[in-house]
């Protein structure tokens, strides 16, 4: 073989293997997009709308992660910024303990959830902008000294019959939220009414383990869904840490799964079972 010969093969053998690599660099864009391969992300669209689950979000990618540790959350010093130091009554019911200042109210209960609510606080009026709602809640915290740190803007919502929102800022861990820490706070053109918070310190980490795809998730809460004549319509899907919404010394990775219809569903994310 002389020289052109030899140059042309090369030429050739080179261009294969650009061709081949760049292949392999585009199924693992699509990959990573879906979380899984393309076909078996199709599959399981399938699958799934055979089920009646109609899904119009991506499918995350479904990396190893931790259960994570959690610290307590509020205490007297929470409750001081609230109602300040005088005059405040303390009364306890059962695992929960209640502080009283005139119209206002602060409970504190197990895990360091605390509510506070201002009946003085009027609900109608006109009604704010959502911008002005935002910079109310997180004005009427950081003038008490608790707005924590890293607090993002999570869901913003129209308080039916009233003037008023709901706003409620969430955390994560590493990019992943954690599904039940929140502040959520109802404002109103008067000022804040209520606010429940439960906002833990992560104190540690597990080793990471193997979590389920968002396909399978899916399914799994498919066969616990009540059979339905139309079908259910998947908006999103997101894997995160599920706290529980009551306080937990534990966040165990979740799917969180929303629907047309506004419901939200937690699966966990290495057995499927719905989280309650």
């Amino acid at each position: 073989m002389d020289w052109a010969q030899a140059r042309n093969f090369l030429i050739v053998v080179f261009l294969a293997v650009d061709l081949f690599l760049g292949y392999e660099v585009w199924q693992t864009g699509r990959i990573a997009t879906t979380g899984q391969p393309p076909t078996a992300a199709g599959e399981a669209r399938a699958e799934l709308a055979e089920l009646g689950i109609e899904v119009h979000s991506t499918l995350p990618a479904a990396p190893a992660l931790p259960d994570l540790r959690l610290g307590p959350s509020a205490g007297a010093r929470t409750v001081r910024s609230l109602l300040g130091r005088s005059g405040v009554q303390q009364k306890s019911q059962g695992a929960t303990t209640h502080f009283y200042q005139g119209t206002r109210e602060v409970s504190l209960g197990p895990g360091g959830i605390l509510r506070y609510e201002d009946r003085s606080v009027d609900t109608g009026g006109r009604r704010l902008s959502t911008t002005a709602a935002w910079r109310e809640a997180e004005a009427f915290l950081r003038q008490r000294g608790l707005f924590p740190a890293g607090a993002r803007r999570q869901r913003l919502l129209s308080l039916a019959g009233t003037a008023g929102y709901e706003v409620v800022f969430g955390t994560d861990y590493r990019g992943y939220p954690i599904y039940g820490a929140q502040v959520a706070a109802e404002v109103f053109p008067a000022g804040v009414r209520t606010l429940r918070i439960w906002w833990p310190r992560v104190d540690g980490a597990a080793a990471k383990r193997p979590v389920l795809s968002a396909a399978r998730a899916l399914l799994d809460l498919a066969a616990v869904l009540p059979g339905q004549q139309a079908p259910t319509v998947v908006t999103q899907v997101r894997l995160g840490f599920y706290a529980g919404m009551n306080g937990g010394g534990t966040a165990q990775p979740s799917w969180q799964v929303r629907t047309a219809d506004g419901s939200v569903y937690y699966l966990d994310a290495r057995t499927g079972r719905l989280e309650p």
